[in-house]
Order: C-alpha cells, then structure tokens, then sequence
C-alpha cells in the first residue's frame, strides 16, 4: 500500500498457494525458497521480516539462514524475527502436563510431523553475531492475544492464558 515491493517466501508450495490466495496485490510476489540457501541476490533487501521460519530440523542450518538473511540484506538493513523460545515450550509443556518430545541438547521440538529447531537468547546471539551482524536486541513476546490463545488451546488443548508462552523477538541491523 506505501509502494514497497515485497517478496513473500516460503519452502512449502502449499503454503505459498493458501497465502496467495488470501492476499493479492501488485507489488506482492511469491517465491519458493529455502531459508538455508536464499535465490536473491547479495544486498537485495532493507528489509528481511522472518516469522517463526527459522526452524530447520539441523541445529547447523540455524546458521545457514541467519547468513544468507545478512547476505541478502543491504547495508544498513534490517532483519526482524519472531524466533520460537525453546524455553518457553519446555515450560509450557511441563506447566500443562503436554507430553512433548524435545531434544534438550539440540533445543528441538518434535511437532509430529518433523523436528524443529528452537532459540535461546543465547544462541540467537550466538549464530546473529557469526553471520555478521553487530547490533541488535531480543526481547520476549508473550502469545496472550485473544487469537493466539484460541489458536494454541486448538493445538494443544489446554488453557493457556495464566501461563502464555513466548517467543524471541529480534531485531538485528546490518551495518556496512
């Protein structure tokens, strides 16, 4: 609407058609990427905006998405994720009694399909600053919307809004 192009990626073709359909719009193009090797060229983006996306199942490819994110970002850009907290599911799943299949050395979720990788602010620091950048910030996110709520008692059946999780917020900028 303010005349940014935008570039909406994802590595499920299923995903990028649901998405499609629902939002239509001149300057929105959808690509079929992976994370761990992006089709853009270096210095393409002001802006990357990751949203729980940075969940492979090797710990190792973390890694590889936060550097292609910095690869493809111009200077001055700026990288904004939602990064799941391993914390959080690990509470949350010993707060409701939810039988959960984690991988405390790897910080990993088993979500019944796959697993998933998950952050601490220890290793979002640890993989931001190997890819390159020197500022940033996380913060915690509680999910205690009327609408995440609704959308996690769906998931996992229990009430969770005296104990809402969170997720990892970052912020990171590319300087250069």
């Amino acid at each position: 609407r303010q005349g940014n192009h935008v570039i909406a990626s994802d590595y499920a073709i299923t995903m990028l058609k649901v998405s499609q359909k629902k939002f239509n719009h001149a300057k929105l193009v959808f690509v079929e990427a992976d994370n761990v090797k992006l089709p853009f060229i270096k210095n393409a983006f002001d802006t990357v905006i990751s949203v729980h996306s940075i969940v492979p199942d090797k710990r190792i490819d973390v890694q590889k998405m936060f550097n292609e994110i910095y690869r493809v970002l111009k200077p001055n850009g700026k990288c904004i994720a939602f990064l799941p907290s391993f914390v959080s599911i690990v509470e949350t799943a010993a707060y409701f009694h939810i039988p959960a299949k984690l991988d405390k050395k790897q910080q990993r979720g088993y979500d019944s399909l796959h697993w998933q990788c998950f952050h601490t602010p220890e290793t979002i620091k640890k993989n931001i600053q190997l890819a390159g950048f020197k500022k940033y910030q996380v913060k915690k996110v509680f999910l205690n919307t009327t609408n995440e709520l609704k959308q996690l008692k769906r998931i996992y059946g229990a009430d969770l809004s005296q104990k809402p999780p969170y997720t990892n917020f970052l912020i990171a900028v590319k300087y250069g």
